[in-house]
């Protein structure tokens, strides 16, 4: 028998992860025996229905595990939505200690803002041209700076994207990601009425927000984005506008991510994104290989919080981290949906980060890093770099093809491989290392549920498709 299982140890728990289909279990005494036999001698052993190892059985029975021959792994490229990311600016009102756009500044050459004759060029370009065989678009109002400061853009965009997909039967949505401080009852409105969704940038309590995200005289922004949060859940507009999605950044700084999930708590804010700082190796804020231990002890902290709350039925704390973008809660969903990670993300895909100069990257992180460049509107986009990305699987990036993780973790962020490594194929070991922690602990917590409350399992899992056709 093929052996398509990776067996760990967590604490005074053991556990199997069939790595190809991931189904995972517990693995008791008794069980671990004759999975170590069926892993030696590669048949399967009389499994009396009352044993432990029961479930065993009928898992291997299946092709769970252990097969008869190595699966053949079929690469998925199946991307049905067109993921289009606009900075209608590049420069910005706030001095961010680690913005990978430099404030506006990662753009080196002429900076040009989005005007109506460029965002027509680029709409013919998106529909015409590079995305013309999709019926689904998502424009990301993001990056570059700050998108509400050049709101008008935004405006013109949209309405021309309502046309079109009038015209074309086509359907798009819009997601607007600010820092916060621009916001206003005229544009809580029109965000409403547009049913664009909205994230905004804010890293945790005042101390620890200023710190990160001052306004360029130096001073916080703190209560300037807090204002505007409670501006929305205090208005009348929609549930789905008031259901705000929290993108915080995780650095050295970062004392105790139990506080920020509590904060933004506090601020009724649901969804959050807590994402891993990644900058070069010399950024006071980033993380490195020396850090792994105290990163993980802050994950471990958060771990015995959401268990505080699920042994009070409580899933809402795990809830708000449950999306394919937070570092930690992208494992925990991956494994409770059973969905396979082929790749990082869409970067250069189904994935393009535009410039108001008509230059197209894979994503707004390697805007203005002319190695990237996958072309300009009106010229060929054949090239190297696209061609890249559609070999960056796990399955094809070396590291990544032998780790038993993969198909969870789906490889290291492009950028940040670049970054540390300077060839986006090559990984950064610190992350390699923190997503391994990521998925035993998700395995872990997961079995957790299951012994705690079951139903909680079924509801989680409920409650994530029901999301998924959401969003």
């Amino acid at each position: 028998m093929y052996n398509n299982n990776y067996v760990f140890n967590l604490g005074q728990s053991k556990y199997a992860l069939d790595i190809n289909n991931l189904i995972f279990c517990e693995l008791d005494e008794q069980t671990a025996e004759v999975f170590e036999l069926i892993s030696k001698t590669g048949t399967l052993p009389e499994i009396s229905s009352d044993s432990s190892a029961a479930d065993l059985k009928y898992f291997v029975k299946r092709g769970y595990f252990f097969n008869e021959k190595p699966e053949e792994m079929r690469i998925s490229y199946s991307f049905d939505t067109a993921n289009v990311s606009f900075p209608p600016v590049h420069r910005c009102n706030l001095n961010c200690q680690y913005c990978f756009a430099g404030g506006g500044n990662n753009y080196s050459g002429d900076r040009p803002e989005f005007d109506r004759e460029r965002i027509d060029r680029l709409l013919h370009f998106v529909y015409e041209d590079y995305f013309k065989d999709y019926k689904k678009f998502r424009f990301d109002f993001v990056s570059g700076g700050e998108p509400l400061l050049n709101f008008e853009a935004i405006r013109y965009l949209v309405e021309r994207v309502r046309e079109i997909d009038g015209r074309k039967q086509s359907k798009s949505s819009f997601f607007l990601v600010t820092n916060g401080t621009l916001i206003t009852d005229e544009i809580i409105d029109y965000l409403d009425r547009e049913n664009i969704d909205l994230g905004v940038s804010i890293d945790g309590d005042r101390e620890l927000h200023n710190m990160h995200r001052p306004y360029r005289d130096g001073t916080g922004s703190y209560e300037d984005v807090t204002g505007a949060i409670r501006c929305i859940q205090n208005s009348a507009c929609s549930a789905r506008l008031k259901d705000i999605w929290a993108l915080s950044v995780i650095t050295k700084n970062t004392e105790s991510l139990c506080k920020v999930l509590e904060h933004h708590s506090s601020l009724n804010i649901q969804r959050v994104q807590m994402k891993i700082l990644r900058v070069n190796s010399e950024h006071k804020l980033g993380f490195s290989q020396a850090d792994t231990e105290v990163l993980q002890n802050k994950y471990l902290e958060l771990i015995e919080y959401f268990k505080y709350h699920i042994d009070r039925a409580d899933l809402s704390k795990l809830l708000m981290i449950l999306n394919d973008n937070d570092s930690f809660g992208k494992m925990i969903r991956r494994l409770l949906l059973r969905e396979k990670a082929f790749f990082r993300c869409g970067a250069g895909k189904n994935k393009i980060s535009f410039t108001a100069s008509g230059e197209f990257y894979p994503c707004d992180s390697f805007c203005g890093m002319q190695p990237f460049l996958l072309g300009k509107i009106g010229e060929s986009t054949e090239g190297n770099a696209k061609a890249a990305f559609y070999k960056g699987s796990v399955c094809e990036r070396d590291t990544c093809s032998k780790c038993w993780a993969k198909f969870i973790c789906g490889g290291d962020c492009y950028h940040n491989s670049y970054l540390k490594n300077r060839d986006m194929m090559i990984p950064d070991s610190f992350m390699c290392e923190m997503n391994k922690f990521f998925i035993k602990q998700s395995v872990d917590l997961i079995c957790y549920l299951y012994k705690t409350n079951p139903r909680l399992i079924a509801r989680l899992q409920k409650n994530l498709s029901k999301r998924e056709k959401i969003l």
